[in-house]
């Protein structure tokens, strides 16, 4: 008979969470690519796809013959007569007041100007808009991911910081509660240590829940479960002094956006060129709609073509052509706008940059000196010279300068990723 523990055990294999599941690694431009393909509305595309087929078989079916059953019935208050008098040959014309008349008819346009023509070219700059304002929806995605990265980085190296402060303070508590045994040392020496170790374990597990909460909330945003120790992959960043060309989606959604516009005027052309359809009636009429002499009810049937060529519009396309021309030069100023407020952030990118490398090499510097000094201290206290307050000071000051550093790096990061997500330098 099986162990009991062994029973456990095996159970356990079933009910323990599987964390295989869980993403263990994540680089920052596969969190682009789940966080896009997992972001509703760019599920859009697609449709706007099958959209635009639809209305292409709209156009292709508005080119083909139209057949109609129509009815038209009315009373007049008067109607044609015509009596020749005596003398003459009798000859009588009574139309009766009433008149009905059914039939089919059948229309063909064999001329269109080029209206469809146009409004197919119309539909597709049209198309072009909507799939670029989703590119455009799709880039403002990546500064919350980008935030997210930073943040999670952040707090890790904070925790990483604070491990290595309680190894040193779980060092010196050993050997103070080794000299308070032999009585060469106070036991509130080795208290103030331990509270100490405390307020950092707390400080560990607020940034723990911390992290965990980010994690989560990007794991939500990529559609992914992520482990709470994911492993995340920043790219190999430029230097901060080069400057990439502006390469944003906005630049091509103002390009289409102005082609869309342009597209209209073609339609106007196509509106005011000549069109000619041909039509057939086939029915029934009370009394015979082609024989006045005819008092009963007829068949009946006409052929005929129809021909419209606008002599003047009182020059309205003129001016709707102008108008489409301030349209789109509207368009272009925005764009430049769009273009010149991200230049000028340069300079200001590069002064950040800049002063963020130096306080970087300073904090370099004052960590080190301050962990020269920690280390002093640590001999000092171990040798009961110094207090344990004193030591507990310049181990907040020597974590203080090593978080100044990190902080300082992570910003100079931060700083980078969102200069380039703002000139659209894409982030492999």
């Amino acid at each position: 008979m099986p162990k009991p523990w062994i029973l456990f055990a095996f159970c356990g294999l079933f009910f323990t969470p599987v964390e295989a599941q869980s993403l263990r690694q994540l680089s920052l431009s596969e969190a682009y690519t789940r966080f896009e393909n997992h972001y509703p509305i760019l599920q859009n595309i697609n449709i706007q796809d099958q959209i635009y087929q639809m209305e292409m078989q709209q156009l292709d079916i508005a080119k083909k013959p139209t057949i109609d059953l129509l009815g038209d019935g009315r009373i007049q208050s008067e109607s044609t007569s015509l009596d020749t008098g005596e003398g003459m040959v009798p000859f009588e014309i009574d139309q009766p007041l009433v008149s009905i008349r059914t039939y089919i008819e059948a229309n063909y346009n064999l001329l269109d100007g080029g209206i469809n023509t146009a409004q197919r070219q119309l539909k597709a700059a049209q198309l072009n808009v909507e799939k670029q304002n989703l590119e455009v929806e799709r880039f403002g995605l990546r500064p919350r991911i980008n935030q997210l990265f930073v943040n999670i980085s952040l707090l890790r190296e904070q925790s990483k910081l604070i491990d290595i402060s309680l190894e040193d303070l779980k060092a010196r508590e050993a050997r103070i509660a080794a000299s308070v045994e032999q009585g060469v040392a106070l036991e509130s020496e080795q208290t103030k240590i331990e509270v100490k170790q405390l307020e950092l374990v707390a400080q560990q597990d607020n940034i723990a829940f911390q992290v965990k909460g980010l994690v989560n909330t990007l794991g939500q945003l990529i559609g992914e479960t992520l482990a709470v120790d994911v492993e995340l992959i920043f790219p190999e960043l430029p230097s901060p002094e080069q400057v990439p060309e502006l390469n944003r989606p906005e630049q091509e959604l103002f390009r289409v956006q102005r082609d869309a516009i342009m597209a209209q005027s073609d339609l106007i052309e196509a509106n005011r060129r000549p069109k000619l359809s041909a039509y057939a009636q086939a029915g029934v009429g009370y009394p015979n709609p082609l024989n006045i002499l005819d008092n009963n009810v007829a068949p009946y049937g006409t052929l005929g073509a129809r021909f419209n060529w606008p002599i003047t519009d009182w020059k309205k396309s003129k001016v709707d052509k102008e108008l489409l021309t301030l349209q789109a030069q509207k368009i272009r100023h925005t764009e430049a706008t769009f273009a010149f407020n991200i230049d000028t952030q340069t300079a200001s990118y590069q002064a950040e940059t800049s002063r963020l490398q130096a306080q970087i090499q300073h904090d370099e510097a004052i960590a080190r000196l301050q962990a020269d000094i920690l280390q002093q201290l640590a001999a000092q206290l171990d040798e009961g010279v110094i207090t344990s307050t004193e030591y507990i000071t310049q181990v907040n000051a020597e974590l203080r300068a090593r978080q100044n550093l990190v902080i300082h790096q992570t910003e100079l990061l931060k700083t980078q990723l969102e200069f380039l997500n703002d000139r659209g330098q894409l982030i492999e």
